[in-house]
Protein backbone atom coordinates (compact mmCIF):
# COMPACT_ATOMS: atom_id res chain seq x y z
CA UNK A 1 0.00 0.00 0.00
CA UNK A 2 2.82 2.40 0.89
CA UNK A 3 4.55 1.83 -2.47
CA UNK A 4 1.35 2.73 -4.30
CA UNK A 5 1.11 6.01 -2.40
CA UNK A 6 4.74 6.88 -3.15
CA UNK A 7 4.25 6.07 -6.83
CA UNK A 8 1.05 8.17 -6.92
CA UNK A 9 2.86 11.18 -5.38
CA UNK A 10 5.76 10.73 -7.80
CA UNK A 11 3.43 10.92 -10.79
CA UNK A 12 1.64 13.97 -9.38
CA UNK A 13 4.97 15.76 -8.96
CA UNK A 14 6.05 14.68 -12.44
CA UNK A 15 2.83 15.98 -14.01
CA UNK A 16 3.02 19.27 -12.08
CA UNK A 17 6.63 19.72 -13.24
CA UNK A 18 5.70 19.07 -16.85
CA UNK A 19 2.85 21.60 -16.72
CA UNK A 20 5.13 24.20 -15.11
CA UNK A 21 7.81 23.60 -17.74
CA UNK A 22 5.30 24.04 -20.58
CA UNK A 23 4.04 27.30 -19.07
CA UNK A 24 7.55 28.71 -18.71
CA UNK A 25 8.03 28.28 -22.44
CA UNK A 26 5.04 30.49 -23.21
CA UNK A 27 5.50 33.11 -20.47
CA UNK A 28 4.83 36.55 -21.92
CA UNK A 29 3.40 35.18 -25.16
CA UNK A 30 -0.30 35.66 -25.68
CA UNK A 31 -2.07 33.14 -27.89
CA UNK A 32 -5.13 34.12 -29.90
CA UNK A 33 -7.46 32.39 -32.33
CA UNK A 34 -8.13 33.63 -35.85
CA UNK A 35 -11.11 35.77 -34.83
CA UNK A 36 -9.08 37.67 -32.24
CA UNK A 37 -6.13 37.99 -34.62
CA UNK A 38 -8.41 39.49 -37.26
CA UNK A 39 -9.47 42.15 -34.76
CA UNK A 40 -5.84 42.78 -33.79
CA UNK A 41 -4.69 43.43 -37.35
CA UNK A 42 -7.09 46.33 -37.64
CA UNK A 43 -4.56 48.26 -35.52
CA UNK A 44 -2.25 49.99 -38.03
CA UNK A 45 0.65 49.79 -35.55
CA UNK A 46 0.76 45.99 -35.44
CA UNK A 47 3.54 44.03 -37.09
CA UNK A 48 2.66 40.61 -38.53
CA UNK A 49 5.50 38.11 -38.91
CA UNK A 50 4.78 35.03 -41.01
CA UNK A 51 7.45 32.46 -40.16
CA UNK A 52 6.61 29.85 -42.80
CA UNK A 53 8.85 29.13 -45.76
CA UNK A 54 8.68 31.57 -48.66
CA UNK A 55 6.71 29.16 -50.90
CA UNK A 56 4.18 28.69 -48.09
CA UNK A 57 3.99 32.46 -47.60
CA UNK A 58 3.39 33.04 -51.31
CA UNK A 59 0.58 30.47 -51.32
CA UNK A 60 -1.50 32.76 -49.09
CA UNK A 61 -0.74 35.06 -46.16
CA UNK A 62 -2.37 37.71 -43.99
CA UNK A 63 -2.35 41.13 -45.68
CA UNK A 64 0.64 43.15 -44.50
CA UNK A 65 2.54 40.15 -43.14
CA UNK A 66 6.32 40.20 -43.28
CA UNK A 67 7.90 36.89 -44.35
CA UNK A 68 10.60 35.75 -41.91
CA UNK A 69 11.15 31.98 -42.09
CA UNK A 70 11.54 30.55 -38.58
CA UNK A 71 14.94 29.09 -39.51
CA UNK A 72 16.20 32.64 -40.16
CA UNK A 73 14.65 34.54 -37.25
CA UNK A 74 17.67 34.33 -34.94
CA UNK A 75 19.88 35.88 -37.60
CA UNK A 76 17.40 38.66 -38.36
CA UNK A 77 16.80 39.90 -34.80
CA UNK A 78 19.00 42.95 -35.40
CA UNK A 79 17.08 43.99 -38.50
CA UNK A 80 13.80 43.55 -36.61
CA UNK A 81 14.80 45.92 -33.79
CA UNK A 82 12.44 48.66 -35.01
CA UNK A 83 9.51 46.34 -34.18
CA UNK A 84 10.70 45.59 -30.62
CA UNK A 85 8.22 47.96 -28.91
CA UNK A 86 5.29 47.26 -31.22
CA UNK A 87 2.60 44.63 -30.92
CA UNK A 88 3.77 41.64 -32.97
CA UNK A 89 1.49 38.89 -34.25
CA UNK A 90 3.41 35.77 -35.28
CA UNK A 91 1.85 33.15 -37.55
CA UNK A 92 2.72 29.95 -39.39
CA UNK A 93 0.67 27.05 -40.73
CA UNK A 94 -0.48 25.48 -37.46
CA UNK A 95 0.89 27.64 -34.63
CA UNK A 96 3.90 25.48 -33.73
CA UNK A 97 6.67 27.24 -35.68
CA UNK A 98 5.21 30.60 -34.74
CA UNK A 99 5.40 29.64 -31.05
CA UNK A 100 9.08 28.77 -31.54
CA UNK A 101 9.64 32.13 -33.24
CA UNK A 102 7.65 33.91 -30.52
CA UNK A 103 9.96 32.46 -27.86
CA UNK A 104 13.00 33.73 -29.79
CA UNK A 105 11.44 37.18 -30.05
CA UNK A 106 10.61 37.27 -26.32
CA UNK A 107 14.13 36.14 -25.44
CA UNK A 108 15.44 39.06 -27.51
CA UNK A 109 13.41 41.81 -25.87
CA UNK A 110 10.15 41.81 -27.83
CA UNK A 111 7.61 42.34 -25.07
CA UNK A 112 4.32 42.41 -26.96
CA UNK A 113 4.31 39.07 -28.78
CA UNK A 114 1.13 37.24 -29.77
CA UNK A 115 0.99 33.81 -31.40
CA UNK A 116 -1.77 32.88 -33.83
CA UNK A 117 -2.91 29.61 -32.27
CA UNK A 118 -3.98 27.27 -35.04
CA UNK A 119 -2.03 29.35 -37.54
CA UNK A 120 -3.08 29.87 -41.12
CA UNK A 121 -5.05 26.63 -40.94
CA UNK A 122 -7.41 28.36 -38.49
CA UNK A 123 -7.35 31.64 -40.44
CA UNK A 124 -8.23 30.01 -43.77
CA UNK A 125 -10.66 27.62 -42.08
CA UNK A 126 -12.64 30.63 -40.87
CA UNK A 127 -12.79 31.94 -44.43
CA UNK A 128 -10.66 35.02 -43.72
CA UNK A 129 -8.93 36.78 -46.61
CA UNK A 130 -5.41 35.86 -47.71
CA UNK A 131 -3.07 37.56 -50.14
CA UNK A 132 -1.26 35.35 -52.66
CA UNK A 133 2.20 36.04 -54.01
CA UNK A 134 4.97 38.08 -52.44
Amino acid sequence: MRNGYVLYRFFLILIAGFISFRRLGTRGITQVNAESAREMIEDPGIAIFDVRTLPEFRSGHVKGAIPIPVAEIDGKIGSLASYRDRQVLVCCLSGARSMTASRVLRKNGFNRVTNLKGGMNDWIGKGFTVVKGS
